[in-house]
Formats: structure tokens, sequence, C-alpha cells
């Protein structure tokens, strides 16, 4: 991660994601719903792991793949190639980090599914 606080990195990043998730017009309420839940959840337990000092470059790894498969996701015109390598990128950033914290690949994998629902 950043020199920065690493909570302070999470708050950001996952706010980015958030205020593009709010500005999104082409999702149903049920969507943003769960996203937002979803958002809540990581953003919980990637704060429980980002004070683990040996963890916070993968946290870092984590909250770059999420923004990444969020961002193309919630672009207002669909690019699938681009979702499929934003959504391979989240899969494979999770899976380096689930054997630390299988509750939070959960919560990865959760918000990975309602992307891919999204996007496709």
């Amino acid at each position: 991660m950043s020199s920065a606080e690493p909570s302070a990195v999470i708050e950001e990043t996952l706010s980015r994601i958030e205020s593009r998730l709010a500005a999104t017009q082409h999702l149903t309420d049920r969507e943003r719903d769960e996203l937002t839940v979803l958002l809540h959840d990581l953003k919980q337990d990637l704060g429980l792991a980002a004070d683990q000092p040996d963890h916070a470059e993968s946290v870092g790894s984590v909250l770059r793949s999420t923004e990444s498969a969020a961002h193309a996701a919630l672009r207002p015109e669909q690019d699938p190639e681009l979702m499929k390598l934003a959504l391979q990128e989240l899969e494979e950033s999770t899976q380096r980090f689930e054997a630390d914290h299988p509750r939070l690949v959960s919560v990865l994998r959760a918000i990975g599914k309602s992307l891919a629902d999204i996007g496709i």
C-alpha cells in the first residue's frame, strides 16, 4: 500500500467506488443496495486485515483489483473484454489473500459476482 495510513487508503479507495456506484444510472435498486452492503463489509474486513503489518501489501492489491473491477462494471458503456480482465485480476488477488482471510475472500467473491452480473 502507500505510505499513508492503511485505514485512510482503504477509506479513500472505497469512497471512490461508493461515489461511482451512487452515480451509476444503469443499476437497479437491488443491485445498488447489494453492492453497498458488500462494500460496507469489505471496508470493515480490510480495515482488520490492514492492521496486520505483514498483510498491508496484499490489502493494497485487493483494493486495487476491487476498484478496477468496479470501474469496469459501472462504466456507462460496457466493455466485456475489460470486464473479463478486471474480474480475472480480482479473482487472482483474492486467491493470494484467501489463506489468511477467508471471510474477506467470501465478501470479495460476492462483490465480483455482483459486478459480473451487472457488467454482462
